[in-house]
């Protein structure tokens, strides 16, 4: 165990490498909001991978991982808890 890990012990790191990945297109019209609405729900998810396709924050691809999704959107439907 790290000292990072000793520090923090309610992450729990699992692999999501082969699990069904989702744009934010995709969950766009799953969920019914707008992809900017979306893009705002997953962007600091320590889950999703950010692909940066250059210098501007435009060019960045994420790729939500189903598990990440499932949580977000159970967020969204249970907001208080």
């Amino acid at each position: 165990m790290t000292a990072n890990e000793s520090r923090i012990p309610h992450l729990i790191q699992v692999d999501t490498t082969f699990e069904l990945h989702y744009s934010i297109a995709d969950l766009s019209v799953q969920w019914r909001l707008s992809r900017e609405t979306v893009r705002q729900l997953v962007k600091d998810d320590p889950a999703v991978v950010k692909v940066r396709g250059g210098r501007r924050k435009a060019m960045t691809r994420y790729s939500i991982p189903a598990s990440a999704a499932s949580r977000i959107h159970t967020r969204l439907l249970n907001p208080g808890q």
